[in-house]
């Protein structure tokens, strides 16, 4: 299938440019910085604890990210950061799914649906 065949290259350019960014220290998202902190905390007793954040220390006090508890004990077995940016790209690259099933009932066939597959995918974002 020519769609699964782009998403599995997109996830594959996109966790490259992400790790790549990180290791090399060009990643300007803080963000990374915070949930790493959040999810080394959360399994070592201090759930949703950051010292990153400028007004407050708890990171419910942002936004509540549920997903953090499921991730931390992961995280504390496995605590590199790069198999999370490599996660975000599958999760990210899961989004074509709809898209394509959504053409191919609207559009028919299988062409071009992938064709807009590798549209959404090439986009700047």
């Amino acid at each position: 299938m020519p769609s699964l065949a782009i998403g599995i290259t997109w996830v594959i350019v996109a966790a490259w440019f992400a790790v790549g960014e990180f290791v090399t220290y060009n990643s300007t998202s803080r963000d990374v910085g915070v949930y790493v902190q959040l999810l080394w905390n959360t399994p070592h007793g201090r759930p949703f604890w950051t010292t990153i954040l400028e007004s407050n220390r708890l990171h419910v006090a942002e936004h509540v990210a549920l997903l953090l508890p499921a991730l931390g004990p992961v995280f504390a077995v496995v605590p590199d950061v790069r198999w999370l940016l490599a996660a975000q790209q599958v999760v990210l690259a899961l989004a074509g799914v709809p898209v394509y099933l959504l053409a191919r009932r609207m559009l028919g066939g299988v062409w071009l649906p992938t064709l807009l597959v590798a549209g959404y995918f090439a986009m700047p974002a």
